[in-house]
């Protein structure tokens, strides 16, 4: 589908796909304590700039989701919520953008008491946020040329 890895993005979130699939399949996994896997990561994904622009992809990744399937852009695995009742606000349910306010009133906060670690954790939830308003606007305009065609049978 769309979330897999494509030149120049850092779209994501197929394995998460995978995995809810599977469970409404019935398939279950199961954990394994003395596995190890190794990872080889590049030094340019250990930097700032990386992680910034991979929350800001993951909401993207997210709002595909949720555009498609209804599951909660923060935790997909845990969706309890009928979207389809909760207030949005193009096309975000709103309760994100309270949290996008708390999260850089947080970030604020921790940049003035000079905490870098807690000032980034909410950087990033920002970029995440920026990530899921971008996809958000750009299906719900989507949608709004469709239903503007259908409406003049075009």
């Amino acid at each position: 589908p769309q979330t897999g890895r494509r030149a120049g993005t850092l779209l994501g979130q197929e394995v998460r796909e995978w995995c809810i699939r599977a469970r409404r399949a019935g398939l279950r996994g199961f954990y394994v304590p003395g596995m190890v896997v190794e990872h080889i990561i590049p030094a340019e994904r250990l930097r700032k700039s990386y992680f910034r622009k991979w929350f800001y992809w993951r909401g993207i990744s997210r709002a595909l989701l949720y555009e498609r399937s209804g599951l909660d852009m923060e935790a997909p695995e845990r969706t309890t919520l009928d979207f389809s009742k909760v207030p949005h606000i193009a096309g975000v349910p709103r309760y994100l953008y309270r949290k996008a306010l708390s999260a850089a009133l947080g970030w604020a906060r921790a940049a003035w008491r000079r905490e870098p670690v807690a000032a980034f954790d909410h950087e990033v939830w920002l970029w995440f946020f920026a990530g899921i308003v971008r996809q958000r606007w750009i299906d719900t305009s989507k949608r709004g040329v469709r239903l503007k065609a259908e409406a003049t049978g075009a």
